[in-house]
Parts: C-alpha cells; structure tokens; sequence
C-alpha cells in the first residue's frame, strides 16, 4: 500500500481541557477515572500539544546539555519561573522544544532541591536538605526563560480563593480532607502565586511520598509559598499499591475530571492554568522518576528493603518502578493521553531510558504468551500504541525510531546461523509478536487448550466442548484475525516512519532470507521458522501490498544491482525461471548492466513491497498447503493400514508372534492417526479462514496482473491479431515458481474450498491462465503447463458445482475461443515424452485431466469447428489421435487384464474349503493382491473411459483423419482385440462382484466400439479391418450382434449396418486369398513389417521402407528406426521407381489371377455367415450356424 499519513486517525490535543472535562457519568466530554482507556487515546495519535506540556523532537533538536548549579541555595534563590498561556493551545516548533523541556525540567528541579524534609532522632529534630535530583539541569541562562508569564495571584477575599484551595487539594489529595491545605488561606498574602504553589505542591507530594501522615510538622518558611509548602508536610499517605508515577497519572486525570465543572462554576478565576500547571509538573516528574534523574522516600524505602536482603540481592528500585509502569499501561490502568504526554515532553536520553526497559519486558512478555491465554492481546495492543504516536511538527514516531534501533531488533549474528530460520524468530524484537500459531505443531498448548483432552476428535473440523466444529472455528479465527489486524498496524506504523522504514524493509529481507529452505519439499523444522509465524507475516504483507497497482511496479527489481532481494543478496539464478536457462539468465543480465540509466534508476517502496509479498507468500501459504496435503495422505494411508490389519485380525489373532507384532503396530498407528487428525484440525482452523483465503486469491490476481504487464498484454483483448503476444525476456526471466504457486494455490482451495472461488471474480487471473495454457511455449516446463490444465478441469461443472462461473469465463475468453482447445490437443501429444523418470505414469493423469476439458469445450460448437478445422489442415490432430490410440490400447488391455485377476481371486475365495487350506500366509498376500488389483483397476477404467469417450465423439463428426493409412490398421486391431474380450468365448472371465465399484461398464462399452466401427464405415476401413490377422475373425462380429441385441443396444438399422460392414470386409479377405502376395521380392517387402510395400520412401539413412510404417512410427518417435538418428517426414524422399516396380508387379498378378480364374469352369464360392444374414429377407437379426 502507499504509505500515506493520512491513513492514520489524528486526535488533536490542543483543546485537552474541552476534551476530557466532563460529569463523573462519563461521556463525550469527559470520562470518569474507571472508564478511561487508553486504546481510546492512543491509538493513531498525533502528539499535538497538551496546555502547558511542549514536544522535544529528537529529529530535529539535539538532547539537553545540563550542568551543575553552583549550590542548592544558588537554586533556591531563584524565583518561581511562570509559562506564558498565550500558546498552549498551539503546537510549540521543534527548534525550541528542546529548551522548553530542559525549562521544565529545571523548574521541577528547583522545587525538589528547595524541600525541606525534617526526621526526629532521639527527641530532636534535625533539618536536613534532601536532593532529588541525580541530573543538573541548566538552561543556558535564567531559568524558564524560554516560557516567562505573569504569576496568578488572588487575594484571600477573593471569592475564588477558597475554590482553588479546594481544587488542588481535590486534585493533589483526593483520598481524605487534609485540614492544612483549608487553613493555609489565613497566612498567604495578597501576591499568594497559585500556579508556583501548584509546582511546590507537586513536588512536595513525591518529596514525601509515602511518609508517615503524623510526621512532626516542619518550621514554616516565609514568602509567598509558606502556607502550602508547610500545608504539604503533612500530606497523607497514597494507597500501598500505589507508586509515585501512578500517583501523579492519577493527579492528571483528576486535572481533567474537575475541568468543565470548574470553569462553568468559576467565571473569572484563572483555573485552568493552574490546573495546565499541574499536568505539566505531572508529567516532568514522572520522566524524571522513571528516567532515575530523581527519587523519592517510596524508591528509597524499595532500596533500603532489597540491600537487607538475607541474599543481599535484590532488582533495583528503578527497575522495579519500570515494572510497575510497564503493567500499569499493559492493563491500562493510565488515564487517556498520559503516556502520549510523557512521551511527548521526553528528551531523547530520557525516552531511551524510560523505554528500552518496556520494550525488553514486551519481548520477555510476549515470548511466553499463545492463544491458549489471553494476555497476548495486551502485548500487542500495547506495542501498537506506542508505534503509533508521533510528533505532529515532524510525522517522526519516537518509539518507532527506539525499536529499530535497538540491538535485538535483528541481531546480525543469527543471520549466519545454520538455524537462521529459527533464530531470526526467537531473539529479534518482533519474533515473539509474530509467533503466534494455531497450529498444533507450533504450540502444544494450543492442543491442550482447544483440540486435545476430552474432546472428541473428527477429521472435518474442530470439535470443542457445547460449540458445534463451525462456531468453535470462527471464534478462534476471530482471535486471529484481532492479533493478526495488530500486528499490521505496528509494521505498518513503522515503515510509514521515515527514519525506521529502511531497517524494518532489512528485517523483512533477513526473514526471507533466513527461511529460504522452506520452499524445499521437506524443509527441516529445526532450521526454519514455523508456520504460524510465516502466515502471520503474510497478512502483514497482504495488507501492505494490497493497494499496489501493477503499472506502479518495477518488474526489473530483481535483477537490479540494488535489490535486497536480487543478484547479490538473494539470487533467481538458482530458481528455474519460466524459459531461460542459466546461461540466457547471466547474458540477460549483463545487459541490463550495460545500461547505465537502468542501474540509476531509484527502487521504490511499492515495488520492494510487491516482489517481498511474493517472496514471503512463496515461503508461507504454499508450504502450509504442501504440508496439509502431505498430511491427508499420511491419514488416507494409516486409515488404510488400520483398516486392513484390523480386517484380518481373524487370521493373525491365533499366530502368537503375529499377534504380538500386529496388536503393537495397530496400537502405534491409531496414536500416530489420532495426533495427525488433531493437526489437521488445528490446520483447518487457519488454512480454511474464510478471509485469509479471499486475501490470498486477490494478492495472487494481482501477481497475475504484474506478469500480464510484463507481458505487454492487457487483460481482455477483442482483436483477433496479436491476441498470444511474443514472450520477453524479462517474462523468461522470471521465477517458474510465480505460476506455480499460483496453480498450487488454486487447485488447494477448489478441492478443499470451492465455495471460496466461487466468490472470486478475477479477470486478470482467468486470462493469465488462458494465455499460459495457450501459448505451451512461454513456460519450458510441461508439468506447469499440465497444472495449469487441472485447474482448468477442478474448475469444470462437472467436476466442481461452485466454479460454473469462472468456467464460463474461460471459455467465453476471446483468445480460448480461437486457441485453447487446440493447444490442448498439442500438448496431449507432447506429453508423452517430459524427460521425468515417471513420465510415462504421469502422462495418463495429465491426459485425463485434459480430456475432460477437451470434452467440455467440444460442446460449444465455436470449440468443435477450431477441433474440425485443425483436423483438416494441419498433422497435429494426426498427432492428437495416434496418442489418443496408444492410450485407449494400453488403458483397456490393463484393465481387462486387472478384471480377469480379480475374477480369479474372487472364484478362488468362493471355494471356501479350499481357500482355508492354504497357509495363511498365502491367504493374505492373495488379499492384498486382490485390493492392489481392485485399486488399479478402478484408476485404470477411469482413465480408459474417458479415452474411449473421446475416440467415440470425435469419430463421429471426423472420419478421414482416421482412415489414413498411418492411423487405420492399428485403431481397426484396438477395435478388433476389445471386440474380441468383450463377445468371444472367454469373455465370462471378465465377470467380478461389484463392478460399478471399479467403473467396469462393460454394456457401455461395448456400445461406444460399434458406434466407432458404425461411424468410420468406409472403403478404407473396411481394407484396415481386413489387414488385422491377430484379432479378427468373421464368427467375431456374429457374437457381437447376438450380444447387441441381448442387451438391447441398437436400432435394427444400425444392427444391419453393422452385419453388412461385417460382410464387407469378408469380401476383401476373399479376395486377398485369390491372389497370392507371398513370393514378392524382397526389395518389395518392408522391412519392418514384412509386408508388401505399397508407397515405399527413402530414408536419410539409406533405407527404403513404407511410408505408411515410417510415418506411423515419426507419430511416436522422431527418430530414425534403424540408427536413432533425428528423422522428420518432410526428409523422407518418395522412391519413385520403386513404387512403379511394385505396381507392375501387382497388376501383374492381378491378371493372371483373372486367366486362373476365366479358364475355370467353376469356382467356388464360399459364403461369409454374415452374408447369408444380410441376405435375408429378415433384419439379420440371429446367430447363423455357416462359416466360411
């Protein structure tokens, strides 16, 4: 997001009296003690001034200088200073902010070194000077002299005197009635200054914190002051769980409760400058007691106690009174706008001092907290306060500024730590902030606390206690979304901070770097960050970068000698890029060095943010994902594990040492099942947050529009020219993993989640996935490309109810309607070979998963008329079809095959007696067998199906591709062989229990290979049929027939057509016996095959062969069959004269076959069986008894 300041809410301080006063009933004015919070006040606050209290910058102002007074009487003789009220409504510039607090300070200090406290000893009263302060201000010259105004002074006639003597002690005194402060009235005189006896009494009141309330009163001084300095010596004694720093929040708030009322009560009495006068010694001498420039009798007292320790040690007082302030704003027990004020008034030495120990006590504090204890909150809520105050002269946020430059912010050591990942987490600042996990693995609490004990377990969600597993999952994901929304604030308060945004752009770097090894398949977890942590920086980043426009991003970042994240820190070489080798990669590169205006050009925040979101999604969301996945295997294959043992524990249960191994390897998996059902649990409740899901979808539409962009193309295109634009360098470049993730992202949520991409309306997304898929040749790996091409099939209706719409849109987009499903049918062919030592299993997964899109596509009839037009004009959908082939063939004869296994198996089982005869150790491996075959048989027919599907659809709209010589023979043997398991005699061994369970179908099928012998009945065919000598027979198609019409699957014309295809092809095989090929030269023959050539070509390697052959072998391997060399068809050369030799010899033997038959004076003529039926006058229906 842009780092605008205007995203932060400002609460203007200038009129702090107007805005806090009020009745004790609470309300918009003011509020009473017990209801004000500090959230309220601090929360985006802009340090604007309260009266009387004036802003130190340390940006722009350097740190007070102070020396020593020459005596304490030299500071008493100094008169009381006075502030001039004529700005306290303004914020004070910061050139002279840092005079004014030193003036302030020095005033607080003047009236600690003029206290006069008194102790009896032995029945004498001594009088000793106690100095408080450790710290020597000096101002350069007079003291105040930089705020000078005129003393208020009311004579004891005045009607207001009274009311103000009353208000101070309400303010300073509110426990009891302190008969002193009533009776001072008699001895003040008329020049009586209130605004310095509010100073002195402040003072007084922390000189004499805590001491005793019948302490022997001191000797009354003369002057102005004597009644109230003498009145303040017998103060009462604060509440015991009181410090001196709470006592004076509690005298600022006061301050503020009696302000409204006063003023409307006391017209014409200088109130509110007495009672600005005592928020601002308030707040000095709480920064002097917490900075340790002065003490008091309660720190003292604490000093003295922990000194007679019986260890003799003992955490010093100040450190104590650190805790006390600390737990005091964690459980905000401070009154709105204190602790802004007092960070407000800080000097850069005081500020450190007072808040290094809070954020060492955040860090400690936050490292023991979980979600399975509330207190977290706390910590958060705090840290995030405190970043977000700053100065309004200068937008500079003081805390923000302390954090980063604090030591253990990132400490540089870890960062070369073999266990950087881990380390990075546990010991800089922000680690424990971001630690906080829902994850079972990452806490164990958190088990205990929500997903263990009693509670019953269920792998589809959490299970607590009276909440049902929905409600119990939002309240947990509502506690991450409030932790998660805190922790955005603070990093985003610090980066909108000039002077820290360079640090926290490091620390965010270091993380990735550090946790690099979680993008490995199986990162060690001792190395890296956990989960929890990980998702918890991605929403940060999320959130950063939601608002960053792909047109404001520099896609060279990368590659820039400047990039925290490029070559020399964190290199893409070793990342496989979407097209460019290693090599192309280091040229690229030096390129873009070449050019020096490249190498000037300055990086900006919105794209450093954009390419760290990516990084750190890459190390996030998709290990999480990964690791789920892995996970629901491990469950599916214990379950299975279980299940069996348990099936068979008949058999083991008599064996005793198969019992005793068999009951313990039950027991260790049901532990093992039930401690991966409770991660799973805990998994669900993050990875399936509704919100968290929606996030990632949007940043990942807009990575797909920073990789359109790089592209050059927009994200709808209308015009059929230039619709795949050329692929550039810089898209070559970049990491394979930016699509990848996205691919694996997607097919997570619509296979666990579709309801979720439902809502997702993503033009850029869908348009980059049709571009990829399109255009094979911008990514070099074919198992992206193939992932991709299951997206496309999870998001089919067929598959996914949910996901109609974004279907639609993929279909309906203008460069899918001229070009996907032709590049489908590409990339079927090219499949077959991806260099991968599984591709030959991998190839028929991906090809399903391409079929079924094939399949939706050809229904809309702009798709199928690209399909026909393809089909006529170029060779790939020769290509297409010959592969389509090979797998119907290999598909079907595994799964008859698997069939016929299971047959067996099960026939055997029927024999009970002879089942049990056999070892036992025999009878479970023949039932393991039997559940192996049934698995591979289900995945098997599953795949075929579809194949056949697509042979049947296809054949029926396009004949002629199939028909070529090249393509012909083989699908009428796969036809033939299939024909032959399903109707010939051994077709009962076919037969299994419960075959919808495997998808056997077997009445579906065949009904599809009649319907493709119906849909390519020609000459051609008839000819491809004839030339099959290992399947067909003519007694073949008569079982066929009888079958069809027992089950009743075709019309009686399409039976008749059937028969006289039947009878067709017999003719040919009739003729073929009269003339005999056998005795043709071998310079005729192929050979390969060994059967008369009949258009022979040469090849490059010196071989004549036909070309029917070779080219039916270029369709599997470009290669040249007898020396392996690279072939292509268009380098065979037809052999002419060759060809025309043949053709004699043929014609030759056709015409004496013709004078055999002419001198004859009968031939005979045998008669196919499916000829007699096609002569019937009947429909050919029957089985005939004849044969040829």
């Amino acid at each position: 997001m842009e780092l605008d300041e205007s995203t932060n809410h400002s609460v203007s301080h200038s009129h702090a009296g107007a805005h806090h006063a009020g009745s004790k009933k609470g309300g918009p004015a003011g509020l009473p003690v017990e209801s004000c919070k500090r959230q309220k006040s601090l929360q985006g606050t802009e340090l604007t001034r309260v009266p009387g209290v004036h802003a130190y910058d340390p940006s722009t102002a350097p740190p007070p200088k102070r020396s020593t007074p020459d005596s304490d009487a030299e500071a008493m003789e100094v008169d009381e200073p006075s502030f001039d009220r004529s700005t306290t409504a303004t914020t004070i510039p910061s050139a002279t902010a840092g005079a004014v607090v030193q003036a302030q300070h020095a005033r607080a200090f003047v009236a600690c070194t003029s206290i006069v406290s008194t102790t009896q000893t032995s029945s004498t009263t001594t009088t000793t000077t106690t100095t408080m302060n450790r710290m020597e201000p000096t101002i350069g010259g007079t003291i105040g002299s930089a705020d000078v105004a005129a003393k208020i002074s009311l004579t004891e006639s005045d009607p207001n005197f009274t009311r103000m003597q009353d208000t101070i002690r309400k303010i300073l005194l509110p426990e009891k009635a302190n008969p002193v402060l009533l009776e001072v009235g008699a001895s003040i005189n008329r020049s009586t200054d209130f605004t310095g006896v509010a100073h002195i009494v402040v003072a007084k009141c922390i000189a004499m914190y805590r001491e005793a309330e019948n302490e022997v009163s001191r000797p009354k001084a003369s002057g102005p002051t004597s009644a109230f300095t003498s009145g303040a010596a017998s103060l009462p004694v604060p509440a015991e769980s009181d410090n001196p720093v709470s006592y004076l929040a509690g005298c600022y708030e006061r301050t503020f409760v009696l302000e409204k009322e006063l003023l409307r009560r006391s017209e014409g009495c200088p109130i509110q400058e007495v009672l600005t006068e005592i928020r601002v010694q308030c707040l000095a001498y709480s920064r002097l007691l917490l900075s340790g420039a002065i003490t008091c009798r309660w720190l003292e007292a604490k000093s003295r106690s922990e000194c007679s320790a019986p260890d003799g040690r003992g955490s010093s007082s100040l450190h104590e009174l650190h805790e006390e302030f600390f737990n005091s704003m964690l459980q905000e027990k401070f009154p709105p706008n204190f602790v802004v004020d007092l960070i407000l008034g800080c000097s850069h030495e005081e500020f450190a001092s007072i808040f290094n120990p809070v954020i060492k006590m955040l860090y400690i504090g936050m490292g023991g907290a979980s979600y399975a204890h509330q207190g977290y909150r706390e910590y958060l809520k705090l840290l995030r306060e405190l970043c977000t105050v700053k100065y309004a002269s200068s937008n500079v946020r003081p805390f923000c500024d302390l954090l980063v430059s604090n030591e253990a912010f990132l400490p540089l050591e870890v960062l070369d730590s073999p266990y950087a990942g881990l380390e990075v987490m546990h010991r800089s600042l922000l680690g424990p902030f971001l630690s906080l996990s829902l994850f079972a693995q990452d806490n164990p609490e958190v088990v205990s606390a929500f997903f263990g004990g009693d509670h019953s377990i269920s792998p589809n969600g959490v299970s607590l206690v009276g909440r049902s597993n929905q409600t119990e999952a939002s309240v947990l994901q509502d506690m991450m979304h409030l932790s998660r929304q805190l922790l955005c604030d603070i990093v985003h308060a610090i980066l909108v901070n000039p002077s820290s945004r360079a640090i926290m752009l490091s620390w965010l770097v270091s993380v990735v770097k550090a946790n690099d090894k979680r993008s490995q398949l199986r990162p060690d977890d001792m190395v890296v960050a956990t989960d929890g942590f990980m998702i918890n920086l991605m929403v940060v980043m999320q959130q950063l970068s939601l608002k960053v426009r792909a047109d404001k991003v520099d896609p060279y970042y990368l590659f820039h000698p400047t990039s925290q994240l490029g070559e020399h820190q964190y290199s893409v070489s070793k990342d496989t890029c979407l097209r460019m080798t290693e090599q192309e990669l280091i040229e690229f590169r030096a390129e873009l060095k070449a050019n020096p205006s490249w190498q000037q050009k300055e990086t900006k925040f919105t794209t450093e943010c954009m390419f760290l979101s990516v990084y750190v999604h890459h190390l996030s969301i998709v290990p999480c994902v990964q690791r789920y996945v892995r996970r629901l295997r491990y469950i599916r294959e214990l379950q299975r594990a279980v299940t069996e043992l348990e099936g068979t524990e008949s058999l083991w249960k008599v064996i005793p040492h198969l019992n005793n191994q068999n009951s313990r390897s039950l027991a260790k998996w049901r532990s093992q099942l039930k401690k991966l059902h409770i991660s799973k649990q805990s998994a669900d409740v993050v990875l399936f947050d509704r919100s968290l899901v929606l996030r990632c979808l949007d940043f990942y539409d807009n990575l797909a529009q920073l990789l359109l962009h790089i592209l050059g193309t927009p994200v709808t295109q209308t015009s059929s020219s230039s619709m795949i634009p050329p692929v550039s360098k810089l898209f070559s470049a970049m990491p394979a993993w930016f699509i990848e993730d996205i691919a694996d992202f997607i097919l997570f949520v619509i296979q666990h989640k579709p309801r979720y991409v439902s809502e997702l309306n993503s033009a850029a997304l869908v348009h980059l996935l049709v571009l990829l898929v399109c255009a094979p040749h911008y990514v070099s790996n074919p198992y992206l490309t193939a992932k991709l091409i299951e997206v496309m099939f999870l998001l089919s209706p067929g598959v996914q109810k949910f996901t109609e719409k974004l279907y639609l849109q993929i279909r309906t987009n203008p460069i899918a309607e001229q070009h996907l499903i032709v590049s489908l049918m590409k990339f079927y062919a090219d499949i077959e070979t991806t260099g991968a030592s599984s591709e030959f299993y991998d190839k028929f997964t991906i090809r399903y998963h391409t079929s079924i899109v094939f399949k939706l596509l050809w229904e809309n009839q702009n798709h199928r008329h690209q399909v026909i037009e393809e089909s006529s004009n170029g060779k790939q959908f020769v290509k297409f079809i010959n592969m389509l082939m090979n797998d119907t063939t290999f598909l079907l004869d595994e799964s008859l095959q698997s069939l016929k296994r299971i047959h067996e198996l099960q026939e055997a089982m029927k024999d009970q007696a002879a089942w049990t005869s056999q070892p036992r150790e025999v009878q479970q491996s023949r039932a393991a067998q039997l559940a192996t075959d049934e698995r591979q048989c289900r995945s098997y027919l599953t795949l075929a199906r579809e194949s056949v599907d697509m042979l049947h659809y296809l054949s029926q709209d396009i004949k002629e591709p199939f028909t070529r010589p090249e393509l012909a023979d083989r699908l009428a043997a796969m036809l033939n062989f299939n024909l032959q398991q399903l109707c010939g005699p051994k077709c009962k061994n076919l037969k299994v229990k419960n075959g919808d369970k495997y998808g056997w179908e077997p009445r579906r099928l065949l009904n599809q290979l009649v319907d493709i012998y119906l849909h390519l009945d020609c000459d051609k065919f008839e000819q491809a049929i004839a030339n099959d000598e290992r399947s067909y027979r003519p007694e073949l198609f008569e079982d066929a027939v009888s079958r069809i019409n027992k089950a009743m699957l075709k019309s009686d014309s399409q039976i008749k057509q059937f028969q006289d295809l039947a009878a067709r092809v017999h003719r040919v095989l009739k003729e073929r016996r009269e003339i005999d090929f056998s005795d043709a030269p071998e310079e005729f023959r192929d050979p390969l095959m060994d059967t008369l050539m009949e258009d022979p070509v040469l090849l490059p390697s010196g071989h004549t062969i036909d070309r029917a052959t070779i080219v039916r072998h270029l369709l599997n391997s470009a290669t040249d069959p007898f020396n392996r060399q690279p072939l292509q068809e268009d380098m065979l050369t037809s052999a002419t004269d060759l060809k025309a030799k043949i053709m004699e010899w043929k014609a030759q033997k056709y015409q004496a076959a013709r004078s055999s038959a002419s001198a004859s004076h009968k031939i005979g003529c045998e008669t196919c069986p499916m000829e007699k039926k096609s002569n019937n006058d009947g429909t050919g229906a029957g089985p005939s008894s004849g044969q040829s």
